[in-house]
């Protein structure tokens, strides 16, 4: 091989090298660079995953901030009505009295009393009012009514209704007003205990009188 052939040889192989070696460098920093993308992109996904962990978090908060507004509300709303319906019943109640007491008044006085206590009456009955109205005879419940008077009789069972003085209310089964009423109260019965010294006395009289009976059945025999 002539030197001229020689030269080109080595220098087509130097050429060779070096862009072997530029392709080399040049993937190595394309490497690094798509390698630096990737770590970019992955912090991006990871900030986007906790931002959409906030806004979930943030909005389940929301929902929660929602409802304890709407309870409070309902609550102040409820204290309000309840307020505004025990001012009602305590008309109604003196509407009672009165109507109670309205033998020897005009007629028409008391039929334009009962028209006013029948709509006081009905206001309450569309706000879901109920009455408690407790049946005669039926026993005595602490939650609903109110003892006003004991009674001692033997006509009833123990602590049960016997008069109902006043009726009560209650909202969507909340008592507002208990009913007011007299119970049965059984007569208790008395048991004389008598002492030891006393059971002794009585032994002994009765011995005595016995013996007395004997010594006098024996004389007249």
């Amino acid at each position: 091989m002539s030197d001229k052939n020689r030269k080109k040889k080595i220098i087509k192989e130097e050429l060779k090298e070096n862009n072997e070696k530029e392709i080399k460098e040049t993937d190595e920093k394309e490497e690094k660079i798509i390698e630096k993308y990737k770590e970019a992109i992955q912090e991006k996904e990871s900030e986007i995953i906790e931002l959409n962990n906030q806004i979930n978090r943030l909005r389940a908060e929301f929902v929660d901030y929602k409802k304890i507004l709407k309870r409070e509300s309902d609550v102040i709303v409820n204290s309000h009505i309840e307020k505004m319906i025990l001012k009602i019943i305590d008309i109604l109640n003196h509407f009672n009295i009165a109507l109670s007491h309205s033998d020897n008044v005009d007629k028409n006085f008391v039929t334009g009393m009962k028209m006013i206590y029948k709509s006081l009456d009905l206001i309450l009955e569309n706000q879901n009012v109920k009455k408690i109205v407790p049946e005669i005879g039926e026993p005595f419940d602490p939650f609903a009514t109110e003892v006003v008077e004991t009674v001692i009789t033997d006509e009833f069972e123990d602590m049960s209704v016997i008069k109902v003085k006043e009726i009560g209310y209650k909202l969507n089964g909340k008592i507002l007003k208990p009913a007011k009423v007299d119970v049965a109260m059984k007569p208790k019965e008395v048991k004389v205990v008598a002492s030891p010294d006393l059971k002794n006395e009585i032994e002994e009289s009765n011995n005595e009188k016995e013996n007395e009976n004997n010594n006098q059945e024996q004389f007249d025999n």
